[in-house]
């Protein structure tokens, strides 16, 4: 287990004892709205789960550790008392051999005997020692089997009667032995099955500068590769299919430059990919064979040996070329004398995926990857972006860089990040990493490690790391800076629209959020694809973007209402696309140059409007005038909202749709005990709000009451309030995920404390509780609400909610 860890967990225990809630909601705060886990946090969450006796909440967050970690113990021993019975199979394999607590070692062997499990072993091969365990039946012998490329040695285990872990099996035996680091597979045979298999290899030192080879009848001079044949290096080792699709690419698209292609085959478990290759037969094709599973590196660096001239391309083999790959990645590579390494455009290559960068984007069919690539072409030809690091899915390396970097370093096991390392030490020489922006190549991605990329990765990045450790803030730079934006928008404007009809949903920069909201409940509702239009910037420097919410193209479409041209170009753009209806979040003012655009569609609009100022005097439009025509209708959240837009006259009455319904659809709230906790619904970061909840944070404590206070949203200070005692600022949540939460945090009452957000999908999920809720409107709420009048001062507010808490009865 991770002993700091769990240690940490283990002191905090009491203070997390005495207000289990409280530990909770902080959990979940520190776990929402990060790109990226932190394994702590993840297992503070769990233990607050646990605390609290909810088994289920634990595990949740014990699936989200496994997925960062599939090596983390804390995490499986959760899954191992609580999950499903795959996961409590699994976990129990694992601490079988990992777990530190005897008792817990113990109960996972004795779980798996009994789901079936003939026999165990566990071994671990470091710094030239063999170390392990392996326990099986009575009636059976126990072998370990050393597999080198050179032949197989294996020796028979002696059962010992006082081994510790023989009980659930009925023979044990310790394993531990001398043995230097070597190409090797290592596992127990009982029977004819194999356990705890280890694939190993021999370290390979980081290269020393090579000395280039001799070229024939042309000297030792450091002469470029650009008149040499090029080599397509592709490692293969699972999946036929995706192979078969790579390599067939490869031969369709054959290069007008001298190409070999060599395939390093390590060891293929697939007989259809074995039969495949065998039967394989193209001019200027080779394959290597590696007489056992070696790993990727050790691969790649098998066929680096047997190419002692001319530029490689390492290509995986789950990739798919299109026409004239080699020639433009060749032109990119000597487009400057410093260009050392060379990718593409990819659907999923890290930095240079598209239409979402660091994304797996799915693989386009064959018409759509051709089409891509056109325009990538088209749009950018001749064009080098410079990257942290190239990526090995499809890396071009001139042989002068590679006569200088050497081959891959050894030390990363079966794969991942090797790639990085080889092109940061190839920047140590001064070789820049680039990406040829007039190509795109089609990537399926994790094809032969399956599920095990992501302990793979966790493993690498560590290492990576420490060798290189300016690399983490080089990435965090080129993600600020995005150079790759204006490429990808450029093929994205060339490329023609989806044909299928699209909702075009359009909103300011204050009703992110709000839109969010919306897109979830649309994805549950309805098929229409939506294209997502957000306003962003301030009055005098608006710009739109473009996306389209399911992650499809556009994703980078951006237009600057300062430029005559580009509001030309937006206006262009929306023509051309197959647009079903227009909707338009409309209680947030647009500018009119956008009004103008959507008005010239000649597509019906629909306002929604969320949230109002409930205000008799208010009497600023909504809308520009000229826009009226256009608008089929209004649509309010609920009928609070529907009525004060047409006492208000903002917009003709007849416009205005009626109502789903009304906020509250229950007649009765529940009632909680009064020092349940408190629910403060922030939708949008508002002064007003922050003073409500700083000042009924004050009155509560002032008055003696116990009630924590958790905030769903964000304010104008989230620090500010977060200090104030028993409150929780877990900071934005979305309507789908409000119930479940709010359920979590035992919450008892809501209050809605921004009083024009009564519409906003974070406060209708409120109204469909059986919650009793307090909220600033008009009219009446459900039998145990509180409504308060919009114009009330916050500490007139304080009272009625302070006195409305304590009707409740006490626990």
């Amino acid at each position: 287990m991770r002993g700091s860890l769990l240690l940490g967990l283990k002191a905090d225990a009491a203070e997390a004892a005495a207000r289990p809630l409280i530990a909770l909601a902080e959990a979940e705060r520190d776990t929402r709205g990060k790109a990226v886990d932190a394994p702590a946090d993840l297992l503070r969450l769990a233990h607050a789960y646990l605390m609290l006796g909810r088994p289920q909440g634990a595990v949740r967050a014990a699936r989200r550790l496994i997925a960062l970690d599939p090596r983390e113990a804390s995490a499986a021993a959760i899954l191992f008392s609580h999950g499903t019975a795959a996961e409590r199979e699994q976990a129990a394999a694992h601490l079988a051999g990992v777990a530190g607590d005897p008792g817990l070692r113990g109960a996972a062997l004795r779980a798996l005997r009994a789901m079936d499990h003939a026999a165990f072993a566990h071994l671990d091969w470091t710094a030239g020692r063999l170390q392990g365990f392996a326990t099986w039946p009575a009636g059976a012998t126990a072998t370990l089997v050393f597999l080198t490329p050179d032949g197989q040695e294996s020796w028979a285990l002696d059962p010992q009667d006082d081994h510790p872990f023989a009980a659930p099996f009925g023979r044990a035996a310790a394993i531990e032995l001398s043995l230097p680091p070597a190409d090797a597979h290592v596992f127990v045979r009982v029977g004819d099955q194999r356990y705890g298999l280890l694939r190993q290899t021999a370290p390979e030192p980081i290269p020393s500068r090579r000395t280039p080879a001799a070229r024939d009848g042309r000297g030792d001079g450091r002469g470029d590769g650009r008149g040499e044949r090029l080599t397509i290096l592709i490692p293969v080792h699972d999946d036929a299919a995706a192979t078969r699709r790579c390599i067939e690419s490869v031969l369709a698209h054959r290069p007008s430059i001298d190409t070999r292609i060599l395939l390093v085959a390590d060891d293929p478990p697939d007989e259809a990919l074995r039969a495949y290759l065998a039967g394989l037969s193209a001019p200027h094709l080779d394959i290597l064979h590696n007489p056992l599973n070696l790993g990727f590196v050790r691969s790649v660096n098998r066929g680096i040996a047997a190419i002692p001239h001319g530029d490689i391309l390492l290509l995986n083999a789950d990739t798919v070329l299109p026409a004239r790959f080699a020639e433009r990645l060749r032109a990119a590579a000597y487009g400057a004398d410093d260009i050392g390494t060379v990718v593409p455009l990819s659907n999923n290559g890290e930095f240079v995926s598209l239409p979402v960068p660091f994304r797996a984007n799915p693989l386009p069919d064959a018409q759509t990857l051709a089409r891509i690539d056109a325009s990538a072409e088209r749009t950018n030809g001749g064009i080098v972006i410079d990257l942290p690091s190239g990526i090995g899915f499809c890396l071009y390396i001139t042989r002068r860089c590679l006569d200088d970097v050497g081959h891959l370093s050894g030390g990363w096991g079966r794969g991942y990040l090797e790639d990085a390392d080889f092109c940061l030490r190839a920047r140590a020489f001064g070789w820049r990493n680039v990406c040829a922006a007039d190509l795109y190549v089609g990537h399926e991605g994790t094809r032969s490690f399956k599920g095990e990329k992501r302990g793979l990765v966790v493993r690498n990045l560590k290492r990576l790391s420490t060798a290189f450790p300016t690399y983490e803030a080089a990435c965090g730079s080129f993600v600020a800076a995005d150079p790759l934006r204006g490429v990808r928008a450029a093929i994205e404007a060339d490329l023609p629209p989806d044909s299928r009809p699209v909702r075009l949903l359009v909103h300011g920069p204050n009703l992110a959020d709000a839109a969010d909201a919306l897109l979830q409940a649309h994805e549950d509702a309805e098929a229409t694809p939506v294209l997502r239009a957000a306003l962003k910037g301030r009055p005098g420097a608006w710009h739109l973007c473009l996306s389209a919410s399911e992650g499809g193209f556009p994703q980078n479409l951006r237009f600057d209402f300062a430029r005559p041209e580009d509001a030309h170009a937006l206006a262009a753009d929306l023509a051309r696309r197959p647009l079903a209806r227009i909707e338009v979040l409309g209680h947030e003012g647009l500018p009119d140059d956008l009004w103008r655009i959507l008005c010239g569609l000649g597509v019906s609009i629909e306002v929604r409007i969320h949230a109002l100022r409930f205000r008799p005097s208010t009497t600023a439009r909504l809308w520009p005038a000229f826009a009226e025509p256009a608008i089929g209708a209004v649509v309010p959240a609920h009928e609070q909202i529907a009525q004060a837009l047409r006492g208000q006259r903002l917009v003709l009455p007849w416009k205005v749709r009626d109502a789903a319904g009304p906020f509250r659809t229950t007649a009765r709230a529940t009632v909680p005990l009064s020092d349940a906790p408190v629910g403060l619904l922030l939708p949008h970061p508002e002064a007003r709000a922050h003073g409500l909840v700083h000042a009924l944070s004050l009155a509560l404590k002032a008055a003696g009451a116990g009630n924590a206070l958790f905030v769903l949203g964000s304010s104008l200070d989230d620090r500010a309030l977060g200090s104030l005692p028993e409150l929780v600022v877990l900071g934005p949540v979305q309507a789908h995920e409000a119930a479940d939460l709010m359920a979590a945090l035992e919450i008892g009452r809501i209050v809605i404390a921004d009083r024009e957000g009564l519409g906003h999908p974070l406060a209708m999920a409120a109204g469909r509780s059986d919650l009793p809720c307090a909220f600033f409107g008009v009219g009446t709420g459900a039998i145990g609400d509180l409504v308060l009048a919009p114009e009330m001062a916050n500490s007139e507010a304080v009272r009625y909610i302070l006195d409305w808490i304590r009707s409740l009865p006490a626990q």
